[in-house]
């Protein structure tokens, strides 16, 4: 289990870290991230797994959850996965 927040809501720099790990574009639609970096640290232990924060810093962007009432807005995740 994560931690929790100090407040009401994160709180940056004490709640999460305040460096983006990626950016989408701010368009309406699905949109990619690419976390492979986070992903790739987690794996090798330089940061630990605390799971992403998604922020829009404009106030027109939403992000939908995974509790959205139409299935095909709720955020996923794909892994492609390249065997050595």
């Amino acid at each position: 289990m994560g931690r929790l927040w100090g407040g009401d809501g994160p709180e940056g720099g004490t709640d999460f870290v305040t460096t983006a790990v990626a950016e989408a574009p701010e368009r309406e639609g699905r949109s990619d991230i690419d976390v492979l970096p986070s992903v790739q640290s987690w794996h090798l232990g330089e940061l630990p797994n605390e799971g992403w924060l998604l922020f829009p810093e404009n106030s027109t962007i939403t992000v939908a959850t995974s509790e959205a009432a139409v299935i095909e807005d709720r955020p996923q995740l794909t892994v492609t996965f390249t065997r050595p």
